[in-house]
């Protein structure tokens, strides 16, 4: 590694499998430090299957969290096993950091947002070039960069200009800039610690539909150094919704730059992809078309124009929707909307959870209602709110949802600061994310991720979680074992928060030796008006196969045969077609894991968990659905059972 200072300009670089990798910058001492190599070539060791050796000292620190992040690229991306990675580690007893907070700005909507929502907080701009504009491209630069400076001017900032090679290193790009960008910025910040102790990196995804990427909520928290922390910011709104927000503010109106094709005054084309999305959001919210973009566009043709994109921008979405466009550019977005659908692969399948069982569950789209059993009435949602914390803890703190139930993700809003929804299943993000008021939505964040990465989620940014809730969540990991290792995540990862979920139990119907005998009682009890269509529907996927369908040792339910069976019995003439229905309302494509309350509270125990359970009445399926309060036990204590309408103060 080489460190120079000629012609005012500070230099660092390093000989990469014998070729020269740099960054340099006029307006900052560059510090030399191997750890932003092995950042930035991280992806692409492990997507060579190489390791990384280095006779320089490396963050102790980064090397602890190394492991977690190449354990993220393996599972986005199957990359392989971690790189060894073999250096001398710097010893790092205590963070040693400067006060200076930067932020990396490229004068586009998300890097605006954070400028302007972090403002107090940040002190210099940090753009560079290389990355989204090619080394080679001065013209191109010096334009971005003269906007650059103007917002730096406006906002009362320093701007920090700093070239690299970097992105066009033949063993750098085998790591694909889709996953290296965000590693890359790391690096840079690391070679800026001599300057700065914080490093904002503004969001490109929303948190309501984040899939992988190189820069994300879940992944950037995890270059920090005892040096210099790594921020993510800006998730927890969509892009349009920024435009919404900023779209008037004058260094929006006069220096937003989206294009990476345009050269002369102003910057952007106008005509591009991003152009156009972006000139229509600021048009779906009422914002004039701003001065940084070519005046007279007709955006209808424009839309014509757009190649076929495999990307679906919730901006097209919302255009659908937008009373006051114009009808020619509504037509045209239509049909722009209906090619990307047409060539959507299926990359986004939700699984067992298809688009079908999801749908199957609605009893009313308009009014956004669903079925009952299978979703928690107000009944239940009450139940679940028994069990919060004080009010005046909830209005400080944050409450993790697991899954989007709609109906408990509104009561947790109206209690809580902060709402984090976490889903591992985009189609459910896509269907529900609206689906609580208006009025609420700002205090939600929603993160598309797997319950078992809960520990990857950077928490300290947010106030504490204090309630972690799911509604029927445990069904759908698929083991017994799994149950035991996800409630210990969820102790370790929320010590201090009560757990509650309505748990789905096998409950076999007293008085009948078999599952034909079962299912006949609740068809019949069904048709003599003593059950609701739901109590039915629910029941009989939940208790007419228990035998047939249910692995009495593992507690698994084979809903594929299941569901199976009863079509064939309908076809029998057992079931009529409306009964198939109202079962079909609880359709899952998957297996369940459905154990006694034995097992499930056995479970709790071993886990060391002290728990509450209310049970309603006036429903069948409230038998097997009962809500849990959890929290670690202090010592060994005997669980209770409150009924609905005693006490309902928990702890």
């Amino acid at each position: 590694m080489r460190v120079t200072h000629d012609d005012g300009v500070s230099r660092v670089s390093a000989d990469i499998n014998g070729r020269e990798v740099w960054f340099q910058s006029r307006e900052v001492t560059l510090q030399a430090d191997a750890t932003a190599f092995v950042m930035a070539y991280l992806a692409a060791a492990q997507t060579s299957g190489r390791d990384i050796e280095t006779k320089q000292e490396v963050s102790a620190r980064l090397l602890e969290q190394l492991p977690m992040i190449s354990g993220m690229f393996n599972q986005w991306w199957q990359l392989g096993p971690s790189p060894d990675v073999r250096c001398i580690a710097r010893a790092e007893t205590k963070a040693s950091r400067n006060e200076r907070t930067g932020l990396f700005f490229s004068c586009g909507m998300d890097s605006m947002d954070a400028l302007i929502r972090r403002h107090e907080d940040v002190d210099d701009l940090v753009l560079v070039h290389g990355f989204d504009v090619a080394l080679d491209d001065s013209e191109r630069f010096q334009a971005l960069r003269k906007q650059a400076e103007a917002v730096a001017e406006m906002a009362g900032k320093d701007l920090i200009v700093i070239e690299t090679n970097l992105r066009s290193e033949r063993l750098f790009r085998k790591g694909g800039w889709v996953r290296s960008h965000g590693a890359a910025m790391a690096a840079i910040g690391q070679l800026l610690g001599g300057r700065m102790g914080r490093m904002l990196i503004a969001s490109s995804l929303s948190g309501y539909d984040l899939s992988p990427w190189g820069s994300h909520p879940m992944l950037d928290h995890f270059w920090s150094t005892n040096q210099v922390k790594f921020e993510h910011f800006g998730e927890d709104m969509w892009r349009l919704d920024k435009l919404g927000m900023h779209g008037s503010h004058p260094m929006v109106q006069k220096h937003l730059c989206v294009c990476w094709e345009g050269r002369g005054v102003p910057v952007n084309c106008g005509c591009c992809e991003k152009c156009v999305r972006n000139q229509l959001g600021l048009r779906i919210q009422s914002h004039p078309t701003p001065a940084c973009f070519p005046q007279g566009v007709n955006l209808e043709q424009a839309i014509k124009s757009l190649p076929t994109i495999q990307t679906i921008s919730n901006v097209y979405e919302a255009a659908l929707k937008c009373e006051h466009l114009d009808d020619g550019i509504k037509a045209a977005v239509k049909a722009h909307f209906e090619r990307m659908n047409d060539s959507v692969g299926d990359e986004t399948h939700g699984g067992a959870w298809d688009a079908g069982s999801l749908d199957a569950r609605v009893a009313n789209p308009r009014t956004r209602k669903r079925h009952e059993a299978g979703s928690p009435n107000e009944a239940e949602v009450k139940s679940y709110a028994s069990f919060l914390p004080a009010s005046r803890i909830c209005a400080e703190s944050t409450a993790l949802m697991l899954g989007m139930t709609p109906e408990v993700r509104t009561m947790l809003a109206g209690h809580f600061k902060q709402l984090v929804s976490v889903d591992h299943n985009v189609l459910s993000i896509r269907k529900y994310r609206e689906w609580i008021p208006q009025e609420l939505r700002h205090k939600e964040k929603i993160f598309h991720a797997d319950w078992m990465h809960l520990d990857r989620i950077d928490w300290s940014v947010l106030p504490p979680v204090r309630a972690v809730l799911g509604d029927g969540i445990f069904g759908n990991i698929t083991s017994m074992e799994a149950h035991v290792n996800f409630l210990k995540l969820l102790r370790d990862c929320f010590p201090y928060a009560r757990l509650i979920f309505r748990k789905a139990l096998c409950v076999p119907i007293p008085s009948v030796s078999n599952d034909e005998e079962a299912r006949t009682m609740l068809r019949d009890a069904y048709r003599a008006g003593e059950i609701s269509e739901d109590d039915f529907g629910l029941g009989i996927r939940i208790r007419g196969f228990l035998q047939e369908c249910r692995d009495m040792e593992t507690a698994r339910l084979d809903n594929v045969t299941l569901f199976a069976e009863c079509e064939r019995l309908e076809r029998r003439g057992f079931f009529d077609k409306k009964e198939l229905e109202l079962i079909e309302r609880f359709r899952f494509n998957g297996d369940n894991i459905l154990p006694t309350r034995q097992q499930w509270e056995g479970l709790l125990e071993q886990v060391g968990a002290a728990y509450e359970v209310r049970e309603l009445e006036g429903h069948q399926w409230y038998e097997y659905y009962p809500v849990y309060g959890i929290e670690r036990a202090q010592e060994p204590s005997k669980p209770s059972t409150v009924v609905d309408g005693q006490d309902a103060q928990s702890r």
